[in-house]
């Protein structure tokens, strides 16, 4: 007899498995990361050689491209220009946007990883689950609207504190610089003086607007990041709050499915039902009886397609005893091939 595998052979093919899984994912977040940098970079160069954009600026408007929210602030001035942005959009929207989506979504998911271990601790330490009770698809999805809406709401106080504080007013700068606009180095003063010499003003109520326009990819154009610092904030706000609104989104559907699954799960049979059920009223019901009303529980079909059916059925069984024949469905087969 053969000596029993120890330990370490028997986690020997798993760790292999581990670690070619992990090998496959830095290559993959190596050659996303490469073609994304070199679109980005091609995009940011030809916008600050093109039309003359700081380099804050032009990637202020590349973030614009990848999350499709156009506010419209920066436009593009030379017809040559205009040419190349187009073909620019059309390949990063089909191919690159993607990437950058997939990217900004796998850092999102391990922050989301971390604050489900958080739910899942609390929800023990105050009795509410135990590991040995596993969650339903149900709970499944409370967890996951719950933890995709703490980032989303992370991201739109985010925008709307920063943008409400920082940008109360701003001169902004180069192309959209307000002309005679005087800002001073003392922020209160410098709110007070920007306001009084023409300055773009945001209150709460517009941060707070323009944070929900923009996480949701609407982007009117009649607020947007103004200063140097509030683009630069930008950049990855938008980047990484467009994302998580997309999650927050896609939780939100899977909520509401999962909970209208939960509302129609079969929890009991009451005596009205199983006189429903049972359609020949022999007091039992047979398989064909309770697949029929379970297709219909769980919406795999409609009441229309079973009557549709039934008709059918009545049509074949031409001596109306409940039951086919051979000969009753060959008949009726090839009488419908003769109408044909």
């Amino acid at each position: 007899m053969g000596t029993p595998p120890s330990v370490s052979d028997e986690e020997q093919p798993l760790l292999k498995k581990e670690e070619k899984k992990e090998q496959t994912s830095w290559l993959r977040w190596g050659v996303m990361s490469t073609l994304v940098i070199g679109w980005f970079g091609a995009g940011i160069w030809v916008g600050c050689k093109g039309e003359g954009w700081q380099f804050i600026t032009s990637c202020y408007v590349m973030v614009q491209i990848v999350t499709t929210i156009g506010y419209g602030d920066i436009l593009v001035q030379n017809d040559a220009m205009k040419l190349w942005i187009a073909c620019y959009v059309l390949l990063g929207v089909l191919i690159l946007a993607g990437l950058v989506s997939n990217m900004a979504a796998d850092i999102l998911a391990k922050q989301e990883k971390m604050l489900r271990q958080q739910f899942k601790r609390a929800s023990r330490s105050l009795h509410i689950t135990s590991d040995a009770d596993p969650p339903s698809e149900f709970a499944k999805a409370v967890m996951k609207v719950a933890i995709s809406a703490v980032i989303f709401l992370i991201f739109l106080g985010a925008g709307t504190i920063f943008y409400a504080t920082y940008e109360a007013c701003t001169c902004s700068y180069g192309l959209t610089a307000v002309e005679g606009c005087v800002e001073h180095l003392d922020t209160w003063i410098s709110h007070e003086q920007c306001k009084s010499t023409g300055g773009q003003i945001k209150t709460w109520t517009d941060a707070f607007y323009m944070s929900v326009v923009t996480l949701t990819t609407v982007g009117f154009g009649d607020h947007s990041p103004k200063s140097y610092y509030g683009r630069w904030f930008g950049v990855f706000w938008m980047l990484f709050g467009v994302v998580a609104t997309g999650n927050f989104i896609a939780a939100a559907s899977e909520f509401l499915l999962a909970r209208e699954k939960a509302h129609k799960k079969l929890e009991r049979i009451t005596d009205e039902i199983f006189k429903t059920i049972d359609s020949d009223g022999d007091g039992s019901l047979n398989r064909a009886e309770f697949r029929s009303f379970s297709y219909l529980k769980f919406d795999m079909v409609h009441e229309s397609d079973c009557m549709r059916i039934d008709a059918i059925f009545e049509g074949i069984d031409t001596d109306d005893n409940g039951y086919l024949t051979f000969e009753e469905c060959e008949h009726y087969f090839k009488k419908i091939q003769a109408q044909n």
